[in-house]
């Protein structure tokens, strides 16, 4: 089965931690020192797979108190929140179906997700559609 690419997640992080080590099937650019934003794509085989990463990427961030938020298409935003467990609701979720139909507005819900926790290592992971 071929490796495919879904999704764009990021860490955004202050600087007062070091980032953690990526997942099996991540590839990760960060900036020097740690700080800043840092990008990681999944490859993976198959929708059980992709579902695994995002999981494991929200998963991390729940426990260790970061505040994630994940914007995905036909409702995987929604089953992915219901898969977190008693952390799902920590988790911010928006359906990319929704937010994508002016991509403006997707800059706009990360910026304002990024305010309101500003000062604090946050989680993002978005799938334009």
């Amino acid at each position: 089965m071929c490796t495919r690419w879904r999704g764009t997640c990021g860490i955004v992080d202050d600087g007062s931690r070091p980032p953690p080590a990526p997942g099996a099937g991540a590839a990760r650019a960060l900036p020097a020192g740690g700080a800043g934003l840092g990008h990681l794509a999944f490859l993976y085989h198959g929708a059980d797979d992709y579902l695994e990463h995002v999981l494991a990427f929200v998963r991390a961030g729940l426990a260790r108190s970061e505040p994630v938020f994940v914007a995905l298409p036909d409702g995987l935003g929604w089953r992915v929140q219901a898969a977190a467990g008693p952390a799902r609701r920590r988790l911010a979720v928006a359906d990319m179906n929704e937010l994508g139909r002016n991509p403006a507005r997707i800059t706009l819900e990360l910026g304002s997700f990024a305010r309101q926790h500003a000062g604090r290592r946050i989680r993002i992971f978005t799938e334009s559609l």
